[in-house]
């Protein structure tokens, strides 16, 4: 059996590793924990090595590799531990969802997913009951990866719902930006159809009137290209966009 450790939170995880050694358990690691379980002196293997492939664009795709899925799929990997990188609500350095763990969430889902035979850990605390049941057992009960598969998804599940805080927080910020722009009437054309899109979820016809104004706008008014039966046309259709925003004031 192999165990795949990728930890942000590295608390205790040169004793797991090196408990995981002493049962005869490989350890596979990504870089920067493989990096720290070396130090100590345990045997690793990267991922890297594992894959025959490596990290790309500054090390953010490191384990999405079907050597790695197939591994916890068929349970050669039999102990995933896996916490992931935090996301930060402060927008103060840009957009937090950059630093949106993928590969670390894959695993926990791929390891959730066969828990029958896979072993998912994302809290340091765990480490030593695992070690003391494989210890003593020599594999770990289903009652003990049914627990951990739980703590695993419930895991999840908060790093999502952040996820969805994120986006919420842009949607203020978006509304705050339209705001100023309708209050000093200078909308950027990005803008135009960003509030245009958001509009159209709550009444979808909307899109079809601004694509007349739009067009009579572009086309009639700047390039004069539009013949006064096509200008009388589409103004119908203003009208009645203008009739919806009021609606929906």
């Amino acid at each position: 059996m192999k165990a795949l450790i990728s930890v942000f939170n590295k608390d205790n995880v040169i004793e797991f590793a090196r408990a995981l050694n002493e049962l005869g358990i490989e350890v596979i690691a990504t870089e920067g924990t493989a990096k720290e379980i070396l130090k100590a002196g345990i045997a690793v293997t990267k991922v890297s090595a594992f894959t025959g492939f490596h990290a790309m664009l500054g090390g953010k795709v490191k384990t999405l590799h079907p050597r790695i899925h197939a591994g916890i799929a068929t349970a050669e990997i039999g102990i995933v531990a896996v916490n992931l990188i935090p996301l930060d609500l402060d927008f103060s350095s840009g957009n937090p969802l950059n630093s949106m763990d993928i590969g670390g969430v894959a695993m926990l889902r791929s390891g959730i997913k066969n828990f029958e035979h896979v072993a998912v850990i994302v809290n340091p605390a765990r480490y030593d009951a695992v070690i003391e049941e494989l210890g003593k057992k020599g594999k770990l009960s289903h009652d003990m990866k049914l627990s951990l598969a739980k703590e695993a998804s419930e895991y999840i599940l908060a790093y999502e719902t952040k996820v969805n805080m994120i986006f919420s927080i842009m949607e203020k910020g978006q509304e705050r930006e339209d705001e100023e722009a309708g209050k000093r009437c200078r909308w950027t054309t990005t803008r135009l159809f960003s509030a245009v899109r958001r509009v159209s979820e709550i009444r979808p016809e909307i899109i079809n009137f601004w694509d007349h104004a739009w067009t009579l706008h572009v086309e009639g008014f700047h390039e004069a290209r539009l013949i006064l039966e096509d200008v009388k046309e589409r103004v119908k259709f203003m009208e009645e966009l203008v009739r919806l925003a009021k609606e929906m004031r």
